[in-house]
């Protein structure tokens, strides 16, 4: 890859990995990886992650590919997979499907674990990326506990392309999700503006946040104690307070037309019907998806919010949720 180069005109006042991360709409994993790999010069002298940018700084990057394939040579990156529980990383890697591929893009059906970060204590998409010996630039994220369509460029260049197709709407995501209670409306269109809590893992609706639209409609309402019993008998879920006075559940279908961080959860908790297994947002239940690997049981917190559809540019592919073979049309 060649190299690109920038000027500051204005005081920023920034960290350069943040400001970096933002403008070339690349992960702040990979932005670190060329910072520490000296592949960022700031007026010709190497930096860190922290330097604060200032009016006049010259930027030159080289985006090189990371040498983060793991191989049995111990090259870099592998101390950290190599501290991991190999049956984990077993399990993840003969669960996670494959919905489509070729020499640009990687789209999976995410399992419930999370998307960008690495480090010694859990194993993320990209760990699995990895090990499937790509190198990814994410491009957009699911929550931790969220199942479904996600898409991984392989290249810079893809990426640049497909963060601007998210950044303009020019993306159709569809979500199926399971709510408390018997849900009230057909079809709405939820707009709310959301911000950080002073919790920053948590966001709430208020009338300076940044403005995000959530199109609900209502599939079918579903006794929930015949739903959670499916679940035991045909699947492996583990249920925390099972008991309860929530006589139904609801699944809807969203389409969401803007992307922000916990948008859909927000959403339907503010109108008082979260998703079923979303405990920070309401929900009265926790579930663990329950997975067997090797006889050694795993249990990965989950939630009923999975993304069944998504479409840009050429892509186009549609994934199902285990549980929805429970609910009779």
């Amino acid at each position: 890859m060649s190299n690109l180069q920038f000027l500051i005109e204005n005081d920023y006042n920034r960290r350069i990995d943040k400001f970096l991360s933002e403008k070339l709409n690349l992960s702040r994993s990979y932005i670190k990886y060329l910072i520490e790999n000296n592949l960022v010069k700031v007026n010709n002298k190497i930096i860190k992650s922290s330097y604060i940018l200032k009016k006049g700084d010259e930027i030159i990057i080289n985006l090189k590919n990371k040498n983060t394939i793991y191989t049995n040579d111990k090259t870099f990156g592998n101390d950290l997979i190599y501290n991991k529980d190999q049956n984990f990383i077993k399990l993840i890697m003969e669960n996670t499907k494959i919905l489509y591929e070729d020499e640009e893009v990687i789209i999976i059906e995410k399992l419930p674990i999370v998307v960008n970060k690495v480090s010694k204590d859990s194993f993320s998409v990209i760990d699995y990326l990895l090990l499937k010996r790509i190198d990814p630039f994410i491009v957009h994220r699911l929550d931790r506990q969220t199942t479904g369509c996600l898409i991984v460029a392989k290249n810079y260049e893809t990426a640049l392309k497909l963060s601007e197709l998210f950044k303009n709407r020019k993306v159709i995501k569809k979500y199926y999700a399971i709510v408390e209670g018997d849900f009230p409306y057909n079809s709405i269109n939820i707009e709310g503006d959301i911000f950080s809590t002073k919790n920053p893992l948590k966001k709430e609706i208020v009338s300076y946040g940044k403005n995000a639209i959530t199109i609900v409609n209502k599939i079918k309402t579903i006794p929930s104690n015949n739903f959670l019993n499916l679940l035991k008998d045909k699947y492996e879920f583990e249920i925390i307070n099972p008991y309860n006075n929530i006589k139904y559940f609801s699944l809807v279908n969203i389409n969401i037309l803007t992307g922000r961080t916990h948008q859909i959860r927000v959403h339907l908790s503010y109108l008082k019907y979260p998703i079923v297994g979303d405990y920070k947002y309401n929900s009265n239940f926790k579930f663990y998806l329950k997975l067997y690997i090797d006889d050694v049981l795993y249990k990965l917190e989950t939630f009923f919010l999975h993304s069944y559809y998504l479409e840009l540019d050429k892509y186009k592919v549609i994934s199902k949720p285990v549980w929805l073979d429970f609910i009779i049309f």
